[in-house]
């Protein structure tokens, strides 16, 4: 940590400049203690860190939950300067009494305080969702950055992000923003921000994202309320990576989906003629951790193909299958700490409306819908190639070229 509190009762910031010779006398001169525990600390003055204070071996501060590395202390370093220029309400490492939370950053903008957490280090979902917790009880938003290092591209727009990567997708309610979750990660080294941005998951790890770059030119505003659109190239790699996945589904099953083809094989399915209106992608996939084909084809094999033409199917009884499938473990809902306002529902009335768009159903109120055409299942692996593409065609429209 860069603050510590003086036996004088004054504090005093390490990122302050100073000659290493008044740090040295400082050191001499005073003893210092950690703002949460009051507990003594240490100035460190070393070659290969920042000037920074540490706690004596086998203290027990109530804030510090992991050891803070050269890159973590060097990222809070170079935030801290990049934002001290948005805002005069900036503080470093403020200890907040009301919840015993010491953010890396505290900051107001637009008249909301954002804490601000340069996460480099796992940690568990329970320890991060107990601090978020803390700071919303109080009006505060956290806005989680994690360590550049842990961002895994693939092949631009596709990258490989981990269910605690997950855990710091954030909707930020202190902004007028894109009403839907991004990741920040920051690389100290570089001073470049990277945002990703509508997140769409195709599986459990793999993400189609759009990509963006900030520099300290650019404000936090700016980080936060830019976003993209979906584009072709994304379609066409997720059309890609369907085709991979047929193939996959096709010759080598996974036991772990042995109530999926049960359930196939019950309904006449082969599991080589899926039909297409699965594994679609669109905004709320997100809140669904199991793969989008996984979990929309689960829908259709309980909710609509079972139905006859012009019968009802409701939204309720969608919902009231679909989480029975959650409870018995076919379905795995995403974990997502950071995000309010936002239920696994809506993904599954978004497919719905989905299935309305390519004249499957018909909305007839606001919960009900009725069923207008039978599903299509291909005759062959050519045909259900084809018909991923002109189901994706459908849905954009002359928007993209597939």
């Amino acid at each position: 940590m860069f603050v510590a509190k003086k036996n004088d009762g004054l504090f005093i910031s390490l990122l302050d400049s100073r000659p290493k010779e008044d740090l040295i006398r400082l050191r001499n001169e005073y003893q210092f203690y950690c703002s949460a525990c009051q507990h003594p600390v240490q100035m460190k003055l070393g070659e290969k860190r920042l000037p920074h204070f540490a706690h004596l071996r086998d203290s027990k501060c109530i804030t510090q939950t992991e050891h803070e590395t050269p890159y973590h202390l060097e990222g809070k370093k170079q935030l801290y300067s990049w934002l001290k220029h948005l805002s005069s309400e900036l503080e470093l490492e403020p200890f907040i009494t009301e919840i015993k939370q010491r953010p890396d950053l505290l900051v107001k903008v637009n008249k909301k305080q954002l804490a601000i957490e340069f996460q480099c280090s796992q940690i568990s979902y329970e320890q991060l969702s107990k601090r978020t917790k803390a700071y919303k009880s109080i009006d505060i938003h956290p806005l989680w950055i994690l360590g550049e290092s842990w961002l895994k591209m693939n092949a631009n727009p596709l990258f490989s992000l981990s269910p605690f990567q997950w855990f710091f997708a954030t909707i930020p309610q202190s902004t007028n923003s894109n009403s839907f979750p991004f990741i920040l990660y920051f690389n100290p080294m570089t001073k470049i921000a990277t945002k990703l941005s509508n997140l769409v998951p195709f599986s459990p790890t793999q993400t189609f994202a759009m990509i963006q770059k900030f520099t300290p030119n650019n404000t936090l505003i700016e980080v936060l309320s830019a976003s993209l659109s979906l584009n072709s190239q994304m379609l066409t790699l997720w059309l890609d990576k369907k085709k991979n996945w047929r193939y996959q589904f096709s010759m080598f099953p996974d036991r772990k989906l042995n109530p999926l083809f049960l359930a196939l094989y019950k309904a006449q399915i082969t599991r080589a003629s899926v039909p297409s209106e699965v594994g679609l992608p669109f905004p709320t996939v997100y809140l669904i951790e199991t793969s989008a084909v996984i979990w929309q084809l689960w829908i259709l094999l309980d909710s609509i193909i079972p139905v006859g033409p012009k019968e009802t199917i409701s939204f309720d009884n969608t919902y009231r299958y679909f989480k029975k499938r959650v409870d018995e473990g076919h379905i795995k809902i995403r974990s997502l700490p950071n995000v309010d306002g936002q239920h696994y529902s809506f993904a599954i009335m978004d497919y719905l409306q989905i299935l309305t768009k390519l004249g499957i159903l018909k909305r007839i109120n606001a919960r009900n819908f009725i069923k207008v055409n039978e599903i299509k299942l291909p005759k062959n692996a050519e045909e259900a190639l084809a018909l991923d593409k002109a189901v994706l065609k459908k849905l954009y429209g002359g928007k993209y070229t597939l």
